[in-house]
């Protein structure tokens, strides 16, 4: 009942006994060199190699291995009546195997698996451990057009004054599987992270850790559990970078397709520390805004927007060089096409504006990563004076 294209060599050995109606095969197939090519976005297998024992009324499949994209995929156990009315109970292994890739997303993962039941009702539970994983891409503002850059602007003050951001509710899952395949699987399925998913954007970088369960069918699939983000992430608004202290977002059966999210974060922008407190259901969040030294919530919420108080030393001129500089670098992408990073934009970051001196000069600070852990670093502070030298830094776990 699922389509899908198989190449290869197969080799037959055996013989059939028994009466027409009931005939009893014996015997076994050999593969060598298959290639599978499933329905649906999944990855295709090849180099597929192993045996099926066939005996009557019973198929035994002996360690049939498979590679898809330099992972690992092995297949045992048997298939109940195959030639009338098939029963499967099969083992599924792999490592790092590939899931899912696109330009954006790339998910590989350590799989044990077990799919039971007939072609039309197959219970796929186990644990599957993502490894190697990543999202990447450039979430434009200007792709959208000018009407919707002046919206979003618009919601930024707005959303930390009454909380909440615009998300459709009712929006369905996050993936889902073509007929009929997605209409004959039921999952039950641990998810979890072996090494962190990592996400790399423009508004949001982080690594993931992901404690769920895969429910409902391939049509229809629940993911409920939560992820948190590793300490460390960061949080890029126009007007400033925020660090991630503690994430959390969670799914659960009462609104499945709504993440509920617990984020603490906090920023330096022109001599002010910024914390960042924010708990509720996406589209309806509330957030909490605190600094030091005390600022009123309006002033906190135009600097996030605009990386300048209202009252501060060349507060209009700071305002637009942040968001002229911001929108340049989305012309920038947009005229680029969104590629990959170089790989100096990789390693290379730059911070401008978290001191401000009397005269309002603001600080630049410039990272160079030469090695992991090593980096050249070149400033200058609020007095003007240009600082260079050797930065190490070390992870103790």
């Amino acid at each position: 009942p699922f389509p899908c294209e198989l190449n290869g060599k197969i080799t037959l050995e055996g013989a059939v006994s028994g009466t027409w109606r009931k005939p009893n095969p014996k015997g076994r197939i050999l593969l060598q060199g298959g290639l599978l090519k499933l329905p649906s976005s999944l990855p295709a297998m090849d180099e597929i190699q192993g045996e099926v024992e066939v005996r009557p009324g019973m198929a035994i499949l002996r360690k049939l291995q498979a590679h898809s994209a330099g992972g690992n995929l092995e297949l045992t156990g048997k298939i109940a009546s195959p030639f009338s009315h098939p029963n499967l109970d099969l083992a599924i292994r792999g490592k790092d195997t590939l899931l899912f890739r696109s330009p954006n997303l790339r998910c590989r993962a350590d799989l044990d698996l077990k799919a039971q039941g007939p072609p039309e009702g197959i219970l796929l539970s186990g644990k599957v451990l993502l490894t190697s994983s990543r999202f990447r891409t450039h979430l434009a503002v200007l792709s959208k057009g000018i009407q919707a850059a002046t919206r979003a602007a618009r919601d930024l003050p707005s959303l930390f004054q009454r909380g909440g951001i615009r998300v459709e509710r009712g929006r369905g899952p996050i993936f889902s599987l073509e007929d009929p395949l997605g209409g004959h699987i039921r999952f039950d399925v641990a998810l979890g992270t072996k090494d962190p998913f990592l996400v790399d954007t423009n508004l949001f970088q982080s690594a993931l850790l992901l404690d769920m369960q895969l429910r409902g069918t391939g049509r229809t699939p629940l993911l409920l559990g939560q992820v948190t983000s590793q300490e460390g992430g960061k949080i890029l608004l126009p007007g400033i970078t925020l660090t991630i202290r503690a994430l959390r977002a969670y799914f659960d059966r009462s609104d499945p397709y709504m993440p509920h999210l617990q984020l603490v974060c906090q920023g330096r922008r022109h001599s002010v520390d910024v914390q960042v407190a924010a708990e509720g259901p996406l589209d309806d969040l509330e957030v909490n805004l605190s600094s030091t030294p005390p600022h009123s919530r309006k002033d906190l919420v135009a600097l996030l927007a605009t990386g300048s108080l209202p009252a501060g030393q060349g507060g209009g001129r700071a305002a637009l060089r942040t968001l002229g500089s911001y929108l340049g670098g989305e012309v920038l992408n947009y005229f680029s096409g969104g590629g990959e990073e170089s790989w100096i934009e990789k390693r290379l970051t730059l911070e401008i504006g978290t001191e401000i001196g009397p005269s309002g000069t603001e600080n630049i600070v410039a990272e160079f990563m030469l090695t992991p852990g090593v980096f050249l670093q070149g400033e200058r502070d609020v007095l003007g004076y240009y600082n260079l030298g050797l930065l190490f830094r070390w992870t103790i776990r």
